[in-house]
């Protein structure tokens, strides 16, 4: 299992045979070009009878691994009426310890037992996860879309609307969302582009704030209070995070975060509560006196080079 998080984009009728000609003829498409020059491409098959080929039916084989044969779902909606044992992906990340989250998968129903959150796609009759902003956001994405013919929207719809911007707000993605929401004055046809740039702010934040998750192994992770005004500049809190005692350890803004691996190996995930900015990054000397960390190691443990040349709590950048 990699240590970095596996994402899974669902791209509805997309072909991927014109995509890769638009990009090679045409040198267009820049952001389908930068998934296919980075990322390995694997290919599977489909069902062979062409009525079998329907979106609905290739998201539940996607998602289980079944052919249409096997898993029988035919219709959007109807995962939620599948045999118990007809085992989702997400169902089965968690079975090995992982953190799952997802907003609007399609035709998927939700079957997790600690969702780190789940909010279903507006036409599948299963819950949203516990928290109540996700309850909200589930009710407003089945609203808006089952009536999008006539164009109603609700006002708990549009409190709900509002409340998701300011909830993931970022300046250049949610500028992009509220140009769109303008030009739907002009332009009806895209309002359905309102609830995917939605969505998919809504998704980046649910992903950046979850917090650091040890899937196998175990690490003693440490933060330091970098905040000069704060009375507890200069000191630490450590924990050992486990696959056996699945804490999790919330690092606030303000503070330096390191950790060492105490077991043979270990899988650490964490998220961040923006974009990683590599030349912003800064490194604390892991062992300087004044900050005094009790390391639970033996001698000297291998550092990587940004590590090796942190400067001391005296020198480094802090906060105000």
């Amino acid at each position: 299992m990699s240590s970095l998080p596996l994402i899974f984009v669902q791209l509805n009728e997309v072909n991927f045979d014109f995509v890769e000609h638009y990009v090679r003829k045409y040198n267009d498409l820049p952001s389908f070009a930068r998934v296919l020059s980075t990322f390995q491409k694997m290919e599977t098959r489909g069902e062979e009878a062409y009525e079998e080929l329907e979106p609905w039916i290739q998201w539940v084989s996607a998602q289980t691994g079944k052919t249409y044969a096997e898993h029988g779902v035919f219709r959007l909606g109807d995962m939620v009426n599948a045999p118990d044992d007809l085992v989702q992906v997400f169902e089965a990340l968690e079975e090995r310890g992982l953190r799952v989250g997802a907003i609007s998968p399609m035709n998927a129903r939700n079957r997790l037992k600690h969702p780190a959150y789940f909010i279903p796609d507006p036409w599948t009759d299963t819950p949203a996860d516990p928290s109540g902003f996700s309850t909200r956001l589930s009710t407003m994405l089945r609203q808006t879309v089952n009536e999008n013919a006539s164009g109603r929207i609700s006002a708990r719809s549009v409190i709900t609307l509002l409340e998701a911007m300011a909830y993931s707000f970022n300046i250049r993605g949610t500028s992009d969302l509220i140009r769109t929401i303008v030009a739907t004055r002009r332009q009806p046809w895209i309002k359905s582009l309102v609830l995917d740039r939605l969505i998919h702010l809504v998704h980046l934040k649910l992903l950046q704030r979850q917090r650091p998750d040890v899937t196998q192994g175990a690490v003693f992770d440490v933060a330091v209070d970098m905040r000069r005004s704060s009375p507890t500049f200069g000191k630490w809190v450590g924990v050992e995070l486990s696959a056996d005692n699945k804490r999790q350890l919330w690092v606030p803004p303000g503070f330096a975060h390191g950790f060492v691996v105490t077991s043979e190996s270990a899988e650490f995930l964490y998220k961040t509560t923006d974009y990683w900015y590599p030349e912003h990054e800064r490194s604390l000397l892991w062992c300087d006196p004044t900050v005094g960390v009790q390391w639970p190691v033996d001698g000297e443990p291998k550092l990587a080079v940004k590590d090796a040349a942190g400067k001391a709590l005296a020198e480094a950048d802090c906060f105000a």
